[in-house]
């Protein structure tokens, strides 16, 4: 017995069914079905077109159900909450940055009188430094006064200087 016979027979023992159909089928093994390849052209082109439609339907309205699709992914859970801390974050960064820029500024409420100056400068006549006094002071009445001021001078001239005097000193433009 040659081989092949052998195979034959241990498949008909095995698989009777499948050695009857091998039997059957002599030949090649495929047939192709009656007026295949002459419809094969019109069936393609018929899918292709039920294709395209398909396409062309969801192409308008693919922009709004693209628009909801790309909503829906951002509001998952983890990107949701990855938006809303970058907001969070973006909110406080302005406000913090806005509330330091804004310095208070002195404004005609806050700006001091001449009166008030006067009677600072009065109160703390002795924080002023003497040689600072005595220039003003010679600036000022320049022409009234014929002697030199001095230091020890000076005490005489602000004891004897009224209300009147100090004020015309303010205004001068030495002081200013």
């Amino acid at each position: 017995m040659s081989e092949r016979e052998d195979i034959l027979n241990e498949l008909k023992d095995i698989a009777p069914e499948l050695a009857k159909f091998k039997e059957e089928q002599s030949g090649t093994g495929f047939e192709v079905p009656p007026r295949y390849f002459k419809d094969l052209q019109q069936v393609l082109m018929q899918e292709v077109k039920a294709e395209m439609d398909k396409q062309t339907v969801a192409k308008g309205a693919a922009w709004w159900e693209s628009l909801l699709q790309g909503l829906q992914a951002l509001l998952q859970p983890k990107p949701a909450l990855a938006l809303a801390t970058i907001a969070l974050l973006v909110a406080a960064g302005i406000w913090f940055s806005q509330s330091n820029t804004r310095l208070p500024q002195a404004g005609p409420a806050m700006a001091l009188n001449e009166d008030e100056v006067e009677a600072y400068v009065m109160a703390n006549i002795e924080d002023f430094e003497t040689d600072v006094l005595i220039e003003m002071y010679a600036e000022t009445f320049r022409e009234e006064t014929e002697e030199p001021v001095t230091e020890d001078s000076l005490e005489d001239i602000l004891q004897e200087m009224d209300d009147e005097d100090f004020e015309e000193l303010w205004e001068s433009e030495s002081f200013n």
